[in-house]
């Protein structure tokens, strides 16, 4: 048993969805206090689901700007230095990218990467070493984060998704203080599309053997500190009880039981901003009967995010749109949370129960994948035709998801047209890509057992 609190960071909605939706949490309160540290401390919704005997909420101290400021430097450094030297094909097709002047607003948040103090300082590693281990403490112990680990006799620091400002400042002093720090990669692109970690941990949590050989190799950590513990959000895969029948849940949701189901799970507009005519597409095959079989179309918006022109797609004929909460956002939320975990068991469903299911290079390919569900890619940009580093085709070459592109498991639609006979072939037989899938889940899911949440909880407690 820990020998004091534990600090548990939980700086974004998703990141907090599968680490207290799990085992973990539970374990965890179970062995010692603990004390969250998240922008939804002060949301009733958030408090009410999670609220546990010795579990408290707390919102992140504030960090000085010189600090932030110096943080951002000093990663951005590290990260060009660290990216070239193992070869990151990622990062490579960011640097272009940025290059060409095409970058999204997602890849242009690493243009510090690539810019001109970043180059200079890459080739200084004395210098990047000095700013990191003397000058950046300086700035980053602040009282009220001393005090929320050295103050509180803190026995264990727990990150949940490490490459926050907020995180990697708290690393830093648990590490000044020699407090046990645990580090879970919440996702399987983090570790080669994310800035690099400037911190050590005791253990490591990732979902899978691929990311463990990642931080084997890029990071040079030991095999046995990098702890493959599954995805603790597909844990429910093995309850029966998690899914509604069939014919419930399209009453539930007013679908037509004499149609099959499409489910698309839009991108974030700012990596797939030509998706609205993708699934327009799809509206216009629907309404004039074009598909091989009678269907529906199921749109789940991006989380957080306006899809532009849904009010459009409302007006087509079995048509549906669904709107999932901030517990499935990669970004900082304080509002909004859904605590009826309606949101969970609907979108498990909406996959469970896809005859055919699509995206744009998401994590919701696993989800699809450990559900046997037949899976198109979207691999083009609506009307436009786009040069390479413009066009979202570009991130199927990203390094996490070039495993998901060989397995054989989905279907990449590099237009309209192979879209809808994607569509068509899945419809007429979903067994198609069947072995593709199940090398998606031996790859990508490690065990689904339904324990991965407790293995997550072992992992940081041993």
């Amino acid at each position: 048993m820990p020998a004091g609190p534990i600090v548990v960071s939980l700086p974004y909605g998703m990141s907090a969805r599968n680490f207290l939706r799990s085992r973990s949490f539970d374990i965890l309160a179970a062995s010692a206090p603990i004390v969250v540290l998240t922008p939804f401390a002060a949301d009733g919704g958030f408090a009410a689901e999670f609220a546990r005997p010795g579990v408290t909420f707390r919102p992140y101290p504030s960090l000085p700007k010189v600090a932030r400021a110096l943080v951002s430097v000093i990663v951005d450094a590290e990260t060009l230095a660290w990216a070239r030297r193992h070869h990151i094909a990622s990062f490579d097709i960011m640097g272009r990218t940025l290059a060409a002047g095409v970058a999204d607003p997602t890849i242009r948040m690493h243009a510090g990467v690539f810019a001109r103090r970043s180059e200079v300082l890459s080739r200084r590693p004395q210098v990047r070493r000095w700013l990191r281990e003397r000058v950046l403490p300086r700035f980053v112990r602040r009282p009220a984060w001393e005090a929320l680990v050295a103050g509180s006799g803190a026995s264990l620091v727990f990150l949940t998704h490490p490459y926050t400002i907020e995180e990697r400042a708290l690393a830093i002093v648990a590490e000044a203080h020699g407090v046990r720090r645990v580090a879970s990669i919440h996702s399987w692109d983090n570790i080669t599309t994310k800035w690099t970690l400037l911190t050590r941990f005791q253990r490591v949590l990732v979902w899978n053997t691929i990311m463990q050989r990642d931080m084997v190799e890029l990071y040079g950590y030991d095999p046995r500190e990098v702890v493959v513990t599954g995805i603790p959000q597909l844990d429910f895969v093995v309850d029966d009880s998690a899914f509604l029948p069939r014919p419930v849940f399209f009453r539930e949701r007013g679908l037509d039981p004499a149609r099959r189901l499409i489910t698309f799970a839009c991108g974030s507009p700012d990596f797939v901003p030509g998706q609205t005519a993708v699934i327009e597409t799809i509206c216009r095959a629907i309404r004039d009967d074009r598909l091989a079989v009678p269907s529906q179309l199921m749109v789940r918006t991006h989380p957080g995010r306006t899809l532009a022109g849904v009010d459009t797609l409302r007006r087509y004929p079995h048509v549906h749109v669904d709107t999932p909460s901030v517990a499935y956002a990669a970004i900082a939320g304080r509002t909004g949370w859904d605590a009826s975990r309606s949101d969970q068991r609907g979108f498990a469903n909406l996959i469970r129960h896809a005859d055919v299911f699509i995206n744009c290079f998401s994590t919701t390919t696993i989800d699809a994948a450990a559900m046997d569900r037949p899976i198109v890619n979207i691999a083009y940009d609506g009307d436009e035709t786009l040069p390479y580093l413009a066009s979202c085709a570009k991130h199927y070459d990203f390094t996490h998801y070039a495993p998901i592109v060989a397995s054989g498991g989905v279907a990449l639609a590099r237009d309209h047209a192979s879209l809808l006979a994607a569509i068509d072939r899945y419809l007429q037989n979903p067994a198609l890509d069947a072995a593709g899938r199940a090398r998606i889940v031996h790859e990508q899911c490690y065990l689904l057992d339904g324990k991965a949440g407790e293995r997550i909880a072992d992992a940081a407690l041993s």
